[in-house]
């Protein structure tokens, strides 16, 4: 992070790579793609651990549980998947969708995971089981990504739509609309302390948003469409990738 220099590569995919993600402890990546599988990693060195063998059709999303124990992956297929780590195995799977799932987040307290939908719903899954708990379908023509808020008490998704919408977990009431974005939303990210929010899409703009007012406070763009956010600790820095190639460190708005 401090150079932007590579380290190393995983190799092992035997096509394009779609998902990556870092278990909380930083020791793990997991990575899923279009050869329809998932593969375990050691971020120190790119060591291959496993790989997870059970989608039919491309991994668009992969997450893991915050005691790194399970992931959970979704895809072009209507089915999201729980899986055991250590034994590499599917243990708990949710079908209630219509259309392949684009985005899944896990919530901090890990029972829970919440997916985005290519029908338009974003629905909140029990971890355990895989059983829904409850949907969201009052916002998006296609909901594409979904992020938890730190506290677990808020839900933010994007899709084709411009809004972002904020949905309260517990009830799965519609909170807020964001609006700003002139086309579909393709990232979204929390800062640390809950209180802002980061999106970008098609537009080639990134936005940050105060959670409580709505308002957007910053707006920087790419020269393409925006497709990643993160929020990096401390709240000060952003990291988001585009379809121009290139990733680009932002220094946020206080």
């Amino acid at each position: 992070m401090e150079t932007g220099k590579e380290l190393f590569q995983l190799k092992g995919h035997k096509a394009a790579v779609r998902a990556v993600a870092w278990s909380k402890d930083g020791k793990r990546v997991l990575t899923g793609g279009d050869d329809r599988t998932l593969m375990l990693w050691v971020a120190s060195n790119g060591k291959h651990l496993k790989t997870l063998s059970g989608h039919v059709a491309t991994a668009y999303f992969v997450a893991f549980t915050p005691d790194g124990k399970k992931a959970v992956s979704c895809g072009e297929e209507p089915t999201v998947r729980v899986w055991d780590l250590d034994s590499g195995k599917q243990v708990a799977s949710n079908s209630d969708v219509t259309a392949g799932v684009r985005g899944v987040a896990v919530t901090p307290d890990g029972k829970h995971f919440v997916t985005a939908s290519f029908d338009g719903v974003v629905r909140l899954i029990n971890v355990q089981t895989g059983k829904l708990v409850r949907k969201m379908d009052d916002g998006h023509s296609q909901a594409w990504f979904v992020a938890v808020s730190p506290d677990g008490k808020r839900i933010a998704s994007v899709g084709m739509d411009g809004p972002v919408k904020l949905h309260d977990l517990a009830t799965g009431k519609l909170l807020k609309e964001f609006k700003g974005h002139v086309e579909g939303v393709h990232a979204i990210a929390f800062s640390h302390d809950g209180r802002r929010l980061v999106s970008g899409g098609y537009d080639r703009t990134v936005r940050l948003w105060d959670v409580a007012s709505g308002k957007e406070i910053q707006r920087v763009e790419h020269e393409d469409v925006v497709t990643c956010a993160a929020v990096l600790p401390g709240d000060r820095l952003a990291v988001t990738s585009s379809t121009d190639k290139t990733l680009r460190l932002w220094k946020l708005r206080q």
